[in-house]
């Protein structure tokens, strides 16, 4: 029992890590796909994990979402988690979540303590990746946040994310283990996108 409600709770911290608006979150389920989906997040920590994907058509501008989650243990909250939302063709993300206010919003969804750590960004396949160090409980954690896909032309007058598709995570090492910046690196270098088919 305790395992499902885990797994709850990191359900609605996925959905808060993806913004969602709470007047579609009623009607809009997920499901689970009998595809990986298109997020890659290819670390060698996750070799032997178990991978759950769940996709949803979402409403207005939103053109589709997938949530992603790597579990080492099915009664364990999961090892990693990103959520993909892609809007329809002409639109783009002009305002992101705060990384530090989804750490939050997530460390509250489990009961963990959160502790922040340094903030950074840097560059992988699909762009300019921005990150926080955090700890969940005993476990070292890196979030992640990234815009990519179709680039539109950014008005001139402000700078604002160029890009249709936005990806936010998260990755865990085991509670106890700690994470040195060789793994951080290799986790936010294998964050990529299958092309759409």
């Amino acid at each position: 029992m305790r395992g499902r409600s885990v797994r709850a709770a990191m359900l609605l911290a996925a959905l808060a890590l993806a913004g969602c608006e709470t007047r579609y979150s009623q009607y809009l389920q997920w499901t689970p796909s009998e595809k990986d989906g298109r997020v890659m997040l290819n670390a060698p920590e996750l070799g032997g994990a178990t991978r759950r994907t769940l996709v949803r058509e979402a409403p207005n501008y939103y053109a589709d979402e997938e949530l992603s989650l790597w579990y080492r243990d099915q009664s364990a909250p999961p090892q990693a988690q990103v959520i993909r939302r892609t809007l329809s063709p002409g639109r783009y993300f002009i305002t992101l979540p705060e990384l530090k206010d989804v750490i939050g919003d997530f460390g509250r969804s489990t009961g963990l303590a959160v502790q922040l750590g340094a903030e950074g960004r840097t560059v992988n396949a699909l762009g300019p990746v921005d990150y926080q160090l955090f700890r969940l409980g005993e476990a070292d954690c890196i979030q992640f946040r990234e815009v990519t896909g179709s680039a539109v032309r950014q008005p001139s007058s402000f700078a604002v994310p160029s890009g249709n598709t936005l990806l936010l995570g998260y990755y865990c090492a085991a509670p106890g283990v700690a994470m040195p910046p060789e793994q951080r690196r290799d986790i936010l270098q294998s964050l990529d996108l299958k092309p759409e088919r």
